[in-house]
């Protein structure tokens, strides 16, 4: 008999699959999942999100994507730049930070002594807004995706690691119906997404502005009463592409929901449930405690009844403790109590109701 290895994952998968009694033949099974990991592989490497093949510059300053223009006014005259395959390029030269390249163009102009902030000196052009700001925002800017990558992984992932960047979000609300996935750095909303046509008087200027530049650039279009995306669009946060695809005002990480539900949502779902129903605050032990009694043989996996890594803590318990610490981070459990101390708060409340129409709408969720 020929004996092959198989990882840890797929093992458990197939005693699962056997222990629910699902009687599905095992090469079937083990095709569906290869299948599963080749989609994303696929999506993940789709050359449509490309930005090129060339290096981004890398600074102590901060990082440039390939393929960026920049511009520069000097003494009566404008330069052009570009960032090409890890450099600057100016005038034929290359150089390894926005400081080199401009104490250049100040020496072409005959200073030889300037000490100049290449941040603040250069300026970028921004396609979406197709407008040309000060090369400092695109630094800010890349910590806000940072921050927003950061948020993301508290409702893709149960586990603390990043996001999936082959996992497709949804956002829906009036006549907006979007899909957008993490690519890099950046969250790229699909193209054949629908967007809110209106836009609410409380909208800030820069979203409008957004709006606007998708609208002349053809990526937007009107179709019926709302706006269609004719091709993919990068954002910078979360927040941004929900800002625009609603309409209005909107925070991210709550507007955008993964299309395919994750165990993290689950555990924060029965928390959320369990809390909401007590109407007072409990400790989170008793809630464990709850969940596993309520649910061990519900939706419990075989994974889950195995100890967290290296550590003596069920991944059950493990994942519920990180859901809840989750849920306090973005406010749905009230923060400043007792260690171990969990209470609902208004905002919670409306975030379990969210979740339970999530569920409903992709699971068949009863209550």
């Amino acid at each position: 008999m020929k004996i092959i290895e198989i990882p840890d994952e797929l093992y458990l998968a197939l005693l699962e699959e056997t222990l629910k009694g699902n009687h599905r033949e095992v090469h079937v099974f083990i095709k569906y999942l290869l299948q599963q990991k080749n989609q994303r592989e696929v999506i993940s490497h789709n050359p449509l999100f490309s930005n090129g093949t060339g290096k981004n510059l890398v600074t102590k300053g901060g990082h440039i994507p390939h393929g960026t223009k920049l511009q520069c006014a000097y003494k009566g005259r404008t330069f052009s730049g570009l960032v090409d395959d890890g450099a600057i390029v100016v005038e034929g030269e290359r150089f390894r930070s926005p400081g080199e390249a401009a104490i250049y163009v100040a020496k072409l102009q005959g200073n030889d002594r300037a000490s100049i902030n290449g941040w603040i000196f250069w300026k970028y052009f921004d396609s979406l807004t197709n407008e040309w700001e000060v090369l400092d925002n695109l630094r800010k800017k890349s910590t806000q995706r940072t921050a927003a990558m950061t948020e993301t992984s508290n409702i893709s992932q149960s586990n603390g690691k990043n996001p999936d960047q082959g996992e497709i979000f949804v956002c829906k609300g009036k006549q907006a119906n979007a899909k957008g996935k993490w690519l890099r750095d950046m969250f790229v909303v699909l193209e054949g997404s629908f967007v809110n046509l209106e836009e609410a008087g409380a909208l800030q200027k820069r979203y409008r502005k957004i709006r606007r530049g998708l609208l002349g650039d053809g990526s937007l279009r009107r179709e019926g009463n709302c706006l269609k995306f004719i091709r993919n669009a990068e954002f910078n946060s979360l927040s941004e592409a929900a800002c625009v695809v609603l309409g209005r005002s909107a925070n991210g990480r709550t507007e955008w929901m993964l299309e395919k539900p994750t165990p993290e949502v689950f555990w924060q779902y029965l928390i959320l449930r369990l809390l909401n129903n007590s109407g007072e605050a409990l400790e989170a032990p008793t809630v464990m405690e709850r969940i596993y009694k309520g649910y061990k043989d519900k939706m419990f996996s075989v994974a889950d009844l195995l100890n967290y890594e290296n550590s003596k803590e069920p991944a059950w318990q493990h994942y519920i403790r990180l859901a809840g610490e989750n849920l306090i981070k973005k406010g749905s459990l009230k923060k400043g109590l007792p260690h171990g101390l969990w209470e609902i708060t208004e905002s919670g409340k409306k975030e379990f109701s969210r979740l339970r129409d999530y569920l409903r709408e992709n699971l068949g969720v009863k209550s």
